[in-house]
């Protein structure tokens, strides 16, 4: 159309600065009170200049739906998953015909990711520094957090397996992505983004040789990993009892299970959700909520949860994914059981699936 080249060009722009505000929470830095305003203000004005050149469609109006709930829900929850309230305010403004994007996405975080290494290992940036039992100590290169290095890392391979197409040298292309996630591994021993991203990396490698990895498969095996993944975790923290076999999923989630457990006994699920602080104390220490559908359900109440699910649903249903994209956009809701950052479209702008897909519905 007529405005797209300009108008695709404010958005990279904007997006990309948001991205680097956003990527700022992770580094281990004096953070900033007004950087949420600023990523929000920046959201409403791309909805704004969108709307002004494009108009209004039935997608747009659906996110606009979730998007005054939400703001129902933070004025009296407080400012909770700001990520979601983003997301739904850029999904409908991301035009397929923004062919730079993923490229520009890429390319910023991947710089961003870069220069915050750089900084840590020149002393700019102090690292963090986390014991497990045993001895063994984990390191963050300049992020809060050993696990927000592992989340980087998992980040970058989902969005490199996104963006680039290795016709030639691929068994170069899938040994550099393993190496580099062995490496951080190695400094992090952050168990489930390596655990994730070498999952995505076998299965794209394996298809790819089949070649099998660029063919049309159908949605419904992107929402049926979102439903069990998501009710699973939900399920197993709520029925957790020191019994097996939840002693031994508690374990393999890294007492994730048992954590969300005490959270659902204190506060419970309701319609609206919860005013959640932090963490609760525990006869072992202090917890939290790690899995983001847990968290999701508990701060933001049952009806949101059944409406982005079903949100997302729609949307993946109304979309042709090659197999590549349904393996990466399915690790992420995978990695929901574990983390929260995975509602983000900053750090996996594979959830815009009405781009990532070819759009039936305008």
């Amino acid at each position: 159309m007529k405005y797209d080249r300009v108008y695709n060009l404010i958005f990279n722009i904007l997006f990309s600065v948001s991205t680097v505000l956003y990527m700022l929470k992770f580094v281990n830095i004096a953070k900033i009170d007004s950087l949420n305003i600023l990523i929000l203000a920046s959201s409403v004005f791309l909805l704004l200049l969108h709307t002004v050149i494009y108009g209004f469609n039935k997608l747009k109006l659906f996110c606009l739906s979730f998007v005054l709930f939400l703001c129902f829900l933070i004025y009296f929850q407080g400012l909770v998953y700001l990520e979601l309230l983003n997301f739904f305010l850029i999904y409908s403004t991301l035009r397929v015909s923004n062919t730079q994007f993923n490229k520009t996405h890429w390319s910023v975080f991947f710089i961003f990711f870069i220069l915050v290494v750089l900084f840590a290992n020149a002393g700019m940036i102090k690292s963090v520094f986390v014991f497990r039992t045993g001895g063994l100590v984990r390191g963050s290169l300049g992020f809060v957090h050993p696990n927000s290095l592992g989340l980087m890392a998992y980040a970058i391979t989902l969005n490199t397996l996104y963006v680039f197409n290795p016709n030639r040298y691929k068994i170069t292309f899938y040994c550099s992505l393993l190496i580099f996630n062995y490496f951080i591994f190695a400094i992090t021993d952050s168990r489930t983004s390596f655990l994730i991203s070498l999952l995505i990396i076998l299965s794209c490698f394996i298809f790819d040789f089949r070649g099998t990895l660029y063919k049309v498969v159908k949605s419904s095996f992107i929402y049926i990993v979102m439903v069990v993944s998501s009710l699973f975790i939900i399920l197993a923290t709520t029925y957790f009892e020191v019994r097996e076999p939840f002693i031994f999923l508690n374990k393999l989630f890294t007492n994730r299970i048992y954590s969300g457990n005490v959270f659902v006994a204190e506060y419970g699920y309701n319609l609206f959700g919860n005013f959640i602080k932090g963490a609760l104390p525990t006869l072992t220490g202090d917890v939290i909520i790690d899995s983001g559908y847990v968290g999701l359900i508990l701060r933001l109440g049952v009806l949101f949860f059944i409406g982005y699910l079903l949100f997302m649903l729609l949307r993946i249903k109304q979309n042709i994914f090659l197999l590549k994209e349904a393996i990466l956009i399915s690790s992420v809701f995978i990695s929901l059981m574990f983390e929260s950052y995975g509602f983000s479209g900053f750090i996996f702008p594979v959830l815009f699936v009405d781009f990532v897909g070819k759009r039936k519905e305008l």
